[in-house]
C-alpha cells in the first residue's frame, strides 16, 4: 500500500478518534433512555472518518475505492441511527415499538450491498478516477442514482430527527432546553457538510466536507457528554407522569445537583423549581435543612421527615428516597419521593388529645360520649365509642358531616350551644339535647372544651346522660 502526505488525514484521524472516545463514554450508560442508538451513531461516525482517512492517506487507486466502501458501513447507518436516537430521547414509544421499525434499515443495507458490488451495475458510482493536489491524490467519485436516492433518504432521516429534537426542546423545561438545542446544533454542522459536498458548491472539488463536519459535532457531543452529561438523566417525555403525580417528585445527579422538581414542590415549598435547576442540594434547599439531610441519604431508605416551614406549620412527609443505578456498583442519582401525612399526623394528634380528655372527664366510671368538630366548618372530626352506641349511628354516616347534616340536633339546640358556648369558651353541666338515630331526643348533660392542634382550633364535646332522665315512648 502507497501512502501520500494528505493534508487532511490528520484532522479526519482526530474525528474519528474523538467518535471512538466517545463511543466508549457512551458504552457505560447503556440502560440509560437513547443511549443504544447514540452508540450506534457514534461508531458509525468513527467508522466514516477513520475509514475516510485511510482513503486520504492512499494513493493507490484500488485502496482508495476499498476504504470508499468500508466508509458505507458508516455512512448508511449515521442518518438512520441518528433518528432512532432522536426517538428514543423524546420517547416516541408507538413508533419504536412498532412492528415496521426495521423498515428505516431496508434501504440503507441495500445501498451498502450496492456499495460492495458497484463493479458490476455502476449504480451507485458510475467512474472512479484521481486527482492530483500537488503530493497528494483524491479520488473522484461519479455519482450515480442510487448515491442521490441515498441522500434524499438520508436527508429524511435526518430532517425528522431533528424536527423531533427541536419539538422536545420547546416542550422541555428551559433547564433542560440547552442540552436538546446542543444536539441539534450538532447535527446541524453534519447538515452544512453534506451539503456543500452534494451541491456542487464545493471548494475543494471531490473532496467530502461531512466527515470533517464531524470534527466539530464530536467536539460539540463530547462537551454534552462530558459537561452537561445528558445521558445521565433524560429530559423524557415521561416528566409528564411525574408532574401529574401529588407527590413531590426530586430527582438528583451523581453530584447531588438538583436535576428535576415536579410542580408538587412548588405548591408544598412556595418555591419556583426552575430557579433550583442545577443547584447543589445545600444551596437549592438551604431553608430546609431537614430536606438537605434527607437528601444525604445515598442507599435507598424510607423514612418520615418533618420539615419546619417559616410562618407557617410543620409539613410531614413519608419519605422514599432510591438510587438509581445501571450497574451494581455505579449509582446515577437519586430520586427522592414526598407523600403528605400531615394530615394524617394531625388527626393522630388529635386523637391522642380526643382519647385523653375522654379519659380525665367524668364523674362516673362510666366512659363519656365525646364529639370533636372542627370550629370553622363545625365538621365532625371524631366521635368515640360509646357516642355510637348511645345515640345508634355509624361511624362513617358522622364523620365530614356537620351536627346539623347529620341531623343531630335541631337548629336552635345549635344556635343556645352556640351562643353559650361562644360567651364562655368552656362549658360544664350544660343541658345538651342530641337526637338518636331515630329522630328521638336524647337529653344529656354535657362540658365543652376549646383545643387548638396545628393551627386549628376545634370543640370537644364531653356528655352522659341525665340520671333522672328516662325515655319516653310514644304511644
Amino acid at each position: 500500500m502507497q501512502w501520500s502526505a494528505n493534508p487532511y488525514f490528520q484532522p479526519l484521524l482526530i474525528a474519528g478518534l474523538i467518535g471512538l472516545l466517545n463511543v466508549l463514554f457512551i458504552s457505560r450508560r447503556l440502560k440509560v433512555p437513547g443511549a443504544l442508538p447514540l452508540l450506534g451513531m457514534g461508531m458509525a461516525v468513527s467508522v466514516w472518518a477513520l475509514a475516510y482517512a485511510m482513503e486520504m492517506a492512499s494513493s493507490d487507486l484500488s485502496m482508495q475505492v476499498f476504504w470508499g466502501k468500508v466508509q458505507y458501513f458508516g455512512i448508511v447507518s449515521v442518518s438512520v441511527a441518528f433518528f432512532l436516537f432522536a426517538a428514543t430521547y423524546a420517547q416516541y414509544q408507538k413508533l419504536l415499538k412498532s412492528k415496521w421499525i426495521w423498515l428505516v434499515w431496508v434501504f440503507p443495507m441495500m445501498c451498502l450491498a450496492l456499495a460492495w458490488t458497484n463493479e458490476s451495475h455502476h449504480l451507485l458510482w458510475t467512474e472512479i478516477t484521481q486527482m492530483e493536489f500537488g503530493t497528494y491524490v483524491i479520488a473522484s467519485f461519479g455519482h450515480g442514482p442510487v448515491f442521490y436516492l441515498f441522500v434524499a433518504y438520508s436527508y429524511i432521516m435526518l430532517l425528522a430527527g431533528t424536527m423531533i429534537l427541536v419539538r422536545q426542546a420547546v416542550q422541555s423545561q428551559p433547564e433542560f432546553r440547552s442540552q436538546t438545542l446542543l444536539l441539534v446544533f450538532g447535527v446541524a454542522v453534519n447538515w452544512v457538510g453534506n451539503i456543500i459536498y452534494v451541491s456542487g458548491a464545493n471548494p475543494i472539488p471531490d473532496l467530502d466536507w461531512t466527515p470533517m463536519g464531524l470534527i466539530f459535532s464530536g467536539v460539540i457531543y463530547s462537551i454534552a457528554l462530558f459537561q452537561f452529561r445528558f445521558l445521565d438523566l433524560v429530559p423524557v417525555a415521561g416528566e409528564t407522569v411525574l408532574e401529574s403525580m401529588d407527590d413531590v417528585v426530586i430527582v438528583l445527579d451523581d453530584r447531588s445537583r438538583v436535576m428535576y422538581l415536579n410542580n408538587a414542590f412548588e405548591y408544598y415549598f412556595h418555591v419556583d423549581p426552575k430557579k433550583l435547576i442545577g443547584h447543589t442540594v445545600s444551596s437549592a434547599f438551604e431553608p430546609w435543612p431537614e430536606l438537605v439531610n434527607l437528601c444525604s441519604q445515598q442507599n435507598t431508605v424510607r423514612s418520615e421527615v418533618v420539615i419546619s416551614m417559616k410562618g407557617r406549620d410543620p409539613l410531614h412527609f413519608d419519605t422514599r428516597v432510591s438510587s438509581i443505578r445501571w450497574r451494581k456498583n455505579y449509582a446515577m442519582g437519586r430520586v427522592l419521593v414526598l407523600d403528605d401525612v400531615t394530615e394524617q399526623k394531625q388527626a393522630e394528634a388529635r386523637a391522642s388529645l380526643f382519647y385523653e380528655l375522654s379519659a380525665k372527664s367524668g364523674k362516673t366510671d362510666r366512659i363519656p360520649m365525646v364529639l370533636m368538630y372542627r370550629v370553622f366548618d363545625e365538621m365532625i372530626i371524631e366521635v368515640n365509642r360509646s357516642f355510637l352506641l348511645a345515640l345508634g349511628f355509624e361511624r362513617m354516616k358522622l364523620l365530614g358531616k356537620t351536627m346539623l347534616e347529620a341531623r343531630l340536633w335541631e337548629p336552635y339546640h345549635r344556635a343556645e350551644f352556640l351562643r353559650t358556648f361562644n360567651q364562655n369558651r368552656l362549658l360544664n353541666e350544660y343541658p345538651l339535647v342530641l337526637k338518636r338515630y331515630n329522630g328521638m331526643d336524647y337529653p344529656l348533660t354535657a362540658s365543652a372544651h376549646s383545643v387548638e392542634v396545628g393551627g386549628t382550633a376545634y370543640v370537644v364535646i364531653l356528655a352522659q346522660t341525665q340520671a333522672e332522665w328516662k325515655p319516653v315512648v310514644p304511644a
